[in-house]
């Protein structure tokens, strides 16, 4: 039973999603640039970010809830995250089960936009934070078991980069947009605060990619980890 109604759920989930989706996750890679001949609204350079595509909510919904169905009747049985962390055959429809879950709130969290301007932008990282902190915490659990450690851990980098990455779309003040030299200080003490968060998830993304040789696997999460091991904003293709 199991078998049968995550394979469903998976089929539902991906056909859910309006574009390929990128190991899962309902994203779309997009180039960004700016006309040299308008003034700079942000202080994001050319480069390539991932956009939110909306899923089909009828798919989506019955999905999620075949992927509980799996999680419920696994864990009625006994099983539980880290019982057996060293068994290969450990709860693979489980695990992934709970990824796509969790997914649901990391692409939620992506999808907030910034604030159009400073005044927005406490509460527009609280929220980040907030939601994108349950998402991270339910990845971390799932990285103790085997069958998605790699994928739970290329999660956590994603997250954490595209975090640092949203706030290179943060608006330059009004006030400030007509003087080139006054943009450029801004931008450079947001840089300032970004490049640690970029360093973090650097680290995440060796984290993965060494979880993945120790594994010897290759598949969409080590692709995934492979393709942004270089800050989305500094990439020159998709």
């Amino acid at each position: 039973r199991m078998r049968v109604e995550y394979t469903l759920a998976s089929t539902l989930w991906r056909q859910s999603c309006s574009a390929k989706s990128e190991d899962g996750l309902c994203l779309e890679a997009v180039r960004v640039r700016t006309p040299a001949n308008l003034p700079r609204l942000s202080c994001a350079p050319d480069g390539v970010t991932w956009k939110v595509l909306p899923r089909k909510a009828a798919l989506a919904t019955e999905a999620k809830q075949l992927f509980a169905n799996v999680i419920k009747e696994y864990e009625k049985r006994g099983g539980r995250i880290g019982s057996n962390p060293d068994d290969p055959s450990y709860g693979y429809f489980h695990g992934r089960a709970k990824l796509a879950l969790a997914d649901v709130d990391l692409e939620a969290t992506l999808a907030i936009a910034p604030p159009a301007d400073e005044k927005g932008l406490a509460n527009w990282v609280q929220e980040k934070q907030k939601l994108g902190g349950k998402a991270l915490d339910r990845y971390r659990d799932l990285v103790r078991a085997k069958p998605v450690a790699v994928a739970a851990t290329s999660r956590i980098a994603l997250a954490q980069q595209r975090f640092a990455d949203s706030l290179y779309g943060f608006a330059v003040p009004r006030s400030i947009r007509s003087k080139p030299t006054t943009i450029d200080a801004f931008c450079n003490a947001l840089e300032a605060v970004i490049e640690p968060l970029h360093e973090q998830a650097l680290a995440s993304h060796r984290a993965c990619l060494q979880a993945a040789t120790d594994a010897n696997l290759v598949d969409d999460s080590t692709r995934t980890c492979e393709r942004a091991r270089v800050p989305s904003w500094r990439a020159s293709s998709a």
